[in-house]
């Protein structure tokens, strides 16, 4: 009981700082009152011993969300107090405190998911497929996406061009030299489609529509794939019915499939490469191997490592996890090993006979060159060697007006103004001089690091989620002529956004955070379970888009970045769960 009263005070305290709920406040009681039932409940329904390492593995996942939520509110909790010895107290409660919750509330999710079965209800108790059915329903799905989609596409005609856009666009037409900053694989579908419409018209506008509806239609197939998919690990229809009205009728899925982005085409290439790995594992449970889906699966692999930089990095991460887990089988290693080839043949062969421009060394420095700005700008001297290295690649002068800690860009402009091809030919030096600059200041380089990246995983966060519209100024002749307008559709348009902030729980799907924290949680307990480590790989891909995204990321409140993770959350959560039924 003294442990229970204990534990109870400690957390309550730590969840009141955490939620700015002042110690005066009358809801503290609320606080205090519900940790104290929840942990009650939780000792009295999990009363099973566990293994020494299941219990370390909880509280590793539980240290690792407590972290998270130490670091990400940092700088809000200690700014009430100026006293040293006050923000320690307040940083140990709070880390303390949260391990403590989180412990139980990951207990908690374990019980009720696997001990409890709670899962049961969502499943058909017959979940032998029907391809006939499947297809009939995959079409209706496609068709329901697709009609939802149309007004978005005439509403933001010929589509959401952001600068990056308009610099795929410049090299379509001849403007810029073909680059590989923006991946390369993209640009040359938009090239491709805006060839095709430039037979049916000599307007610029409607020849480039061409790719802004084949890319609607691509994200369109993908969703109808995925539904379709979850069909087949035995999920009800009825709940396949919801999940495409979601991808129907969420707004920021619509304003995606008409944004020329990159992460529209990886996300919807990420949907359909985790829908057929799903299928494949089923496959396997029902003693059957069907070469079409890993010759598909080998094509997807491709696509994937091509349409996006951390993609390929994702997949090189991923060969082993699915050498592994498909050993017994010989075609894993023809079609793992096919696809990591022929990309990487792509990009470095081929790319180079194209004469194809590499994006540029320091577009993958963001975090590093984050860390040493911050250093600067937090006004730590520098000694008379790192400064003469730093000051032949940059102005220094700049760094206090160009470091913004949520942005990358201004740190990467004064170092490619100044002398990049040094950097590059010097990495050895500035990697030792970041070495040297993060042991002298580490809190400088954490807090550069939580800054850039705490938008991902961190959930008291403010930015915009399928905001952007129309085309940016340019010199190619492209310019937003809407087919649709009037008060109605504006308001309608902005009403369906804004209930993302108003909404409660719904407006969670608007969240990186959300998706983030469901992630790990479900490799918590795939891993603390055996039996459900089968399934574990279909989790682990997502895990490395976000693993890679956290290194190299350039900006810490785009919501694009963590698209495919949104995207595909429906599989791996259901592919889990299918794992929980048949256990």
């Amino acid at each position: 009981m003294c442990s229970l009263l204990l534990e109870t005070f400690i957390s309550g305290w730590a969840l009141s700082l955490v939620l700015f709920v002042g110690m005066r406040n009358i809801w503290e009681v609320a606080i205090f009152g519900f940790v104290y039932a929840f942990f009650r409940w939780n000792k009295k329904e999990n009363r099973t011993k566990l293994s020494d390492s299941r219990i370390k593995l909880r509280r590793l996942f539980a240290a690792v969300f407590s972290i998270m939520v130490l670091l990400g509110g940092f700088e809000s909790y200690v700014s009430r107090y100026s006293n040293k010895a006050f923000r320690i107290i307040i940083c140990i409660l709070i880390a303390g405190g949260m391990l403590i919750f989180f412990e139980n509330t990951l207990l908690f999710i374990e019980s009720e998911l696997i001990y409890k079965k709670r899962i049961s209800g969502i499943f058909e108790k017959n979940s032998d497929s029907d391809n006939k059915c499947e297809k009939k329903l995959f079409f209706i799905y496609f068709a329901v996406i697709l009609l939802a989609y149309i007004p978005y596409f005439l509403y933001e005609y010929p589509g959401i061009i952001s600068p990056d856009g308009i610099n795929q666009f410049y090299q379509v037409v001849g403007i810029s030299r073909w680059s590989n900053h923006h991946p390369i694989a993209h640009t040359l579908c938009i090239a491709f489609f805006t060839k095709i419409g430039s037979f049916f018209s000599d307007d610029i506008n409607v020849a480039f529509s061409f790719y802004t509806a084949f890319q609607m239609v691509f994200l369109a197939l993908s969703e109808a794939f995925l539904c379709v998919t979850l069909i087949r690990l035995g999920v009800k229809k009825k709940l396949c019915h919801v999940i495409t009205f979601l991808y129907a009728f969420i707004p920021f899925n619509g304003v995606f499939s008409v944004y020329i982005t990159k992460d529209t085409m990886f996300s919807a290439i990420t949907m359909m490469l985790l829908s057929v790995l799903a299928r494949i594992i089923i496959e396997e449970k029902n003693n059957k191997n069907s070469k079409k889906l890993w010759i598909f699966f080998t094509f997807l692999c491709i696509l994937f490592s091509l349409f996006r930089s951390n993609g390929y990095y994702a997949y090189i991460i991923f060969v082993p996890f699915l050498i592994y887990r498909f050993r017994s089988r010989k075609v894993v290693f023809l079609s793992v090993l096919a696809a990591l080839f022929i990309s990487t043949f792509t990009k470095v062969f081929i790319m180079d006979k194209m004469n194809v421009i590499q994006p540029d060394f320091v577009e993958s420095c963001c975090v590093p060159l984050q860390q040493i700005g911050r250093t600067i700008t937090n006004g730590h001297e520098l000694d008379n060697r790192d400064r003469e290295l730093l000051e032949k690649i940059m102005n220094l002068d700049g760094v206090p007006v160009m470091y913004r800690k949520d942005l990358a860009d201004g740190m990467k402009e004064l170092v490619r103004a100044g002398n990049e091809d040094y950097l590059i030919n010097h990495k050895k030096d500035y990697f030792e001089l970041w070495l040297r600059l993060g042991v002298k200041h580490p809190g400088s380089y954490l807090q550069a690091f939580v800054d850039l990246t705490k938008g991902i995983w961190f959930y008291d966060q403010d930015y915009e989620v399928g905001t952007i519209e129309g085309v940016i100024a340019n010199e190619a002749g492209l310019y937003r002529k809407p087919l649709i307008s009037g008060k109605v559709v504006v308001k309608t348009h902005e009403l369906m956004l804004k209930f993302g902030d108003f909404i409660p729980l719904y407006s969670l799907l608007f969240s990186m955070c959300t998706y983030t924290w469901g992630v790990l949680v479900l490799l918590y307990l795939m891993l603390s379970n055996r039996e459900f480590r089968g399934n574990i790989i279909v989790i682990l891909l997502p895990f490395m888009i976000i693993a890679t995204l956290l290194i190299a990321t350039p900006i810490s409140t785009e919501f694009r970045y963590m698209l495919p993770i949104v995207m595909t959350t429906p599989v791996f959560v259901i592919t889990f769960l299918e794992t929980r039924k048949v256990a």
